[in-house]
């Protein structure tokens, strides 16, 4: 579920899908085996205050509002 914040009047959402990395990664070779990392796959539902997002210099309050960027079961 999710909440409209009273201080935003332009919510959108972007229904995305999700990488779950499965182990700690560091300087990952073009050509490595990407299913030795990536433990699967699963839906997002990126959520942003469009109007927020222009006021401010950083995206940090648009997107990271209380119940924004919702996750599926993966």
């Amino acid at each position: 579920m999710v909440r409209l914040p009273d201080a935003s009047t332009r919510v959108d959402f972007e229904g995305e899908l999700a990488l779950v990395i499965g182990r700690r990664t560091h300087k990952l070779k073009p050509d490595a085996d990407w299913r030795e990392v990536v433990r699967g796959v699963t839906l997002a539902n990126d959520i942003s205050a469009r109007d927020l997002q222009k006021k401010d210099v950083q995206w940090a309050r648009a997107k990271g509002l209380t119940l924004f960027a919702q996750w599926g079961r993966w």
